[in-house]
């Protein structure tokens, strides 16, 4: 049966000392042994045979015995015990060979990993000026958001081992967001493996998400939303202003699927982040997850916040009378959004703009600045905002609103940071101009009338 594949072997082990003879006398006593009908025997012993002599053949022998382990293979075929027994020693011989590479089965459940510098900053109270350089909030922010999050994060014992402390959970999330590395180097830094800190990160950025509604808040109550035009009117003398909106991209490695919408003007590829900010730098709404190719009046259409103006749910009141016209609240934004009665921006710029058209719009782009500010602040803060996000393009939005939350849950405490990142801020007016476009009616008549309303107040 096998006789010529044997003579195949003899002469193409020739220059390997004793080896030729010992592999024809051992494959011709079972052949042997096939004709007293031992064939599961003869499966077993020839199996393994070939798979040890694999190991220390040259290469034409190895092709050799594979030549006879897959005519073995095939002549047992119709059996199907006999087919089953050789997938059974195939399986094992796989298994061992996993093992003695390193790969395979687990070894351990969890490797030795010295890092006690956590554990050391965690137990001094000495050390709490480390905290601030390290994970962008004092100690004492840190621990207002482990109390908030520990009913989340709170993990069992096993018998296998113990569960990391919520403490050591958070840590590693806010150091990945803070310095915007890897999940592996992360988990380093925590003595953490790479697939413990993964799942670290997501359950904390999944949790900060969910709460996201309660720290990114639009004012919709009139009391909220007096508080907030009167603030902007204290500081800039500039009436019915809620907030500020514009848009930043996060860059992201190129996806797979349709990657020439995420290719922005700017040339690499992003994700959008629009913001509305108001003039203590808090985000009052987040939308993320745009692509990069998308114009910013897309995004606001896109975000819902047309839809919500438009039917009435925001920017209705309070109304302010202004020349004996009613202004409702409104936003202010740059020039690649349309203008409307709830959303003002500058005069188009051109050379014969009036004097007080220039000032008025010199007023518009301090308002403005506010949102770059915030977008820096994140960026400066956060540094996984503005390093190329090397995660998986759907899964980036839920990191990037992570860090909304935590720059408003910081503030919201008091734990300012001054490291303000504008050099990668990509948030610059004038290159993607709307040419005009405007949303409904009432939006040139409203800037008129702040217009002629901050002329007569010699605000301008």
């Amino acid at each position: 049966m096998l006789n010529s594949t044997y003579r195949k072997i003899k002469i193409n082990s020739h220059g390997v000392p004793g080896i030729g003879n010992k592999i024809i006398a051992w494959l011709l006593f079972l052949n042997h042994f096939a004709i007293m009908e031992r064939r599961k025997l003869l499966t077993i012993v020839t199996m393994f045979f070939i798979l040890a002599l694999k190991r220390q053949q040259n290469i034409t022998v190895q092709r050799q015995l594979s030549a006879v382990r897959e005519q073995m293979y095939m002549d047992f075929l119709s059996d199907i015990d006999m087919l089953l027994l050789i997938t059974f020693v195939l399986h094992r011989r796989r298994l061992r060979y996993q093992r003695e590479n390193g790969f395979g089965r687990r070894r351990a459940w969890a490797w030795p990993r010295p890092q006690n510098w956590f554990a050391v900053l965690l137990a001094s109270p000495q050390m709490s000026h480390m905290w601030k350089p390290n994970f962008r909030m004092t100690r004492a922010t840190f621990e207002q958001l482990c109390d908030i999050l520990r009913a989340n994060l709170t993990k069992r014992d096993t018998r296998m081992r113990k569960a990391w402390p919520v403490e050591w959970r958070v840590a590693v999330a806010i150091w990945r967001l803070a310095t915007g590395d890897t999940y592996r180097s992360s988990g380093l830094q925590f003595g953490m493996g790479e697939a413990t800190a993964f799942k670290c990160c997501v359950e904390f950025e999944t949790v900060l998400g969910n709460l996201k509604n309660k720290y990114i808040r639009f004012p919709f109550y009139d009391g909220e939303v007096q508080e907030a035009m009167d603030r902007f009117e204290e500081l800039y003398k500039f009436p019915q202003i809620v907030g500020a909106i514009d848009g930043s991209h996060i860059e992201i490695k190129a996806p797979p699927v349709n990657h020439e919408d995420y290719f922005n003007r700017k040339q690499f590829y992003s994700i959008v982040l629009q913001g509305i900010v108001d003039s203590d730098l808090l985000f009052r709404h987040v939308a993320v997850g745009y692509p990069g190719s998308v114009h910013d009046s897309r995004v606001l259409q896109c975000s819902g916040v047309r839809d919500l103006a438009d039917d009435g749910t925001i920017f209705k009141s309070p109304i302010k009378i202004i020349q004996g016209e009613e202004v409702r609240p409104m936003l202010v934004g740059d020039s690649a959004y349309p203008l409307s009665s709830w959303l003002i921006k500058p005069f188009p710029y051109r050379a014969n703009l009036l004097q007080h058209e220039k000032k008025f719009n010199q007023k518009l782009s301090a308002m403005r600045a506010l949102v770059e500010r915030a977008f820096g602040l994140l960026k400066g803060r956060w540094r996984i905002t503005a390093k190329k996000n090397e995660q998986y393009y759907t899964t980036v939005k839920r990191t990037i609103t992570a860090a909304c939350v935590l720059h408003n849950f910081c503030l919201l405490q008091g734990d300012s940071y001054d490291d303000y990142d504008m050099t990668n801020n990509n948030d610059e007016d004038g290159n993607d101009d709307d040419q005009g476009l405007a949303w409904g009616v009432g939006g040139d008549e409203t800037r008129e009338l702040i217009l002629n309303y901050m002329i007569a107040e010699e605000f301008i």
